[in-house]
Parts: C-alpha cells; structure tokens; sequence
C-alpha cells in the first residue's frame, strides 16, 4: 500500500532532518517536526486494516466508522495527523497495537505539542540561557542546555532503535503489488 510506505518512508525523513535542525540549535523546529513523526508513526498503523476504524467519536452520538485509508486518500479532515495517534488509540484492539505503545505516542505528541506555537518554551529556546539581550538569527548551539540536548538526542536514539521492528511490521502489513501478467507465448506467434 502506497500510503503505508510513504508514511514510513516521512518518518524517517522527518527523524533526520528533525535531528539535523536539533544540532544546528533550531530546537522547536525540531520538535515540531518530531510531532509529525509520531503522527506518522500512527498514520500508517491505522492504513493497512480493511477493517472499519472508528475516525470519530462525539458525546452521545455512535462512532463514525470508515476504512481510514479511504478516508486519508480522499483528505478527510478526521483523519488529519493530529488526530492520528488518538484514533489508534480508540481501535488498538483491531489494530494489535498495545495500550502502553499508544500511550508512549500520546506521551510523546503531548510532549512536543509545545514546540507546535510560539510560546515561552519556543523563545526560550531561541536565546542562549547565559548571554541575556543576545539573540541569534538561524540557530545556535547553546552550551547551557546541554541537557535539554542531550535528551532529545537520547529520544531519537530510543525511536530508530524500535523503527526497524516497526518497519518490518508495516511492510508486512502491506498488499504486494500485483504481478504484471506476461502473455504466454502462443505457438501461433511465433
């Protein structure tokens, strides 16, 4: 399934470049693209089932149910990104995903839903901690928050060593493509 493969093939962009824009000093960038990589490790999960998945959910109304992937390749707002790991989250049981997997992503888009906005933890982010009135343009390693670095670093180490596991999973999970059919040779054709 083509949708399975990109989605797998964006996270691992995204955790490179993610990383790329952390060294360089750019940490909610960074993190804002490490949201989308958790909602693109939801997305595929949700893909491959032709089962239908519950995509939304209201008080005191049933469940709207679909085949998510449908619904993803028409771009159905239910299925925008940041709905993704709460939708996987309301069909682990369909999808054999398990609830402490579907927290860790719910832990972790919390996590850098801060880096979403400008906010005091972007600006905070933007100024070196030990040099007050200077700011730098582009990025900037700061020294003073090593451990903040450290850290995310530490995350994304965590993330590529569960990635081929999960990988393999989705790769499994796909439809292999059908076969071009060959005409067979006729003797009449000769």
């Amino acid at each position: 399934m083509a949708l399975v493969a990109a989605f797998v093939f964006g996270v691992l962009d995204d955790l490179v470049v993610s990383t790329k824009l952390l060294l360089t000093g750019k940490l909610p960038a960074a993190g804002n693209l490490m949201r989308q990589v958790v909602e693109g490790i939801a997305m595929p999960l949700l893909c491959p089932t032709d089962d239908l998945l519950i995509i939304q959910t209201k008080a005191n109304q049933p469940p709207v149910m679909a085949h998510y992937w449908e619904k993803v390749w028409h771009d159905d707002e239910r299925t925008q990104g940041h709905r993704a790991v709460g939708q996987a989250g309301l069909n682990a049981g369909k999808l054999a995903v398990t609830a402490g997997g579907v927290e860790q992503l719910h832990r972790a888009q919390k996590y850098y839903n801060r880096l979403r906005h400008c906010g005091t933890t972007t600006v905070t982010n933007r100024v070196p901690l030990e040099e007050v009135g200077v700011f730098h343009l582009g990025g900037l390693f700061d020294v003073a928050k090593l451990n903040v670095h450290d850290a995310e670093l530490n995350s994304r180490l965590n993330l590529c060593r569960m990635l081929r596991e999960f990988m393999e999973q989705m790769t499994a999970s796909m439809t292999p493509p059908i076969a071009s059919v060959v005409p067979e040779k006729r003797a009449d054709r000769a």
